[in-house]
């Protein structure tokens, strides 16, 4: 199976407030996906909604390591992230 269904319901569950069922989802493509840098990205920022912001940290981290730095930059900014 595809990872985009997936990353597109885990989209949709962030703007209906439901983080957990978004952070399911994008746990799922990227399992299908290890390298899926947007659902690394989208899954921090549902981390960050639910206000774990090491998690968040964390998966900024990942996609910066895979070559998309914005939200750990933008992350590090705001003094979210070391």
């Amino acid at each position: 199976m595809f990872p985009r269904p997936y990353f597109l319901r885990g989209k949709a569950y962030v703007k209906l407030g439901q983080y957990q069922r978004a952070i399911e989802d994008f746990n799922e493509a990227i399992r299908l996906k290890p390298d899926y840098v947007s659902a690394y990205i989208n899954r921090g920022g549902a981390y960050f909604k639910q206000g774990d912001n090491k998690l968040s940290c964390r998966d900024a981290q990942k996609a910066c390591a895979m070559g998309n730095c914005e939200a750990l930059e933008y992350a590090k900014d705001r003094g979210l992230c070391n």
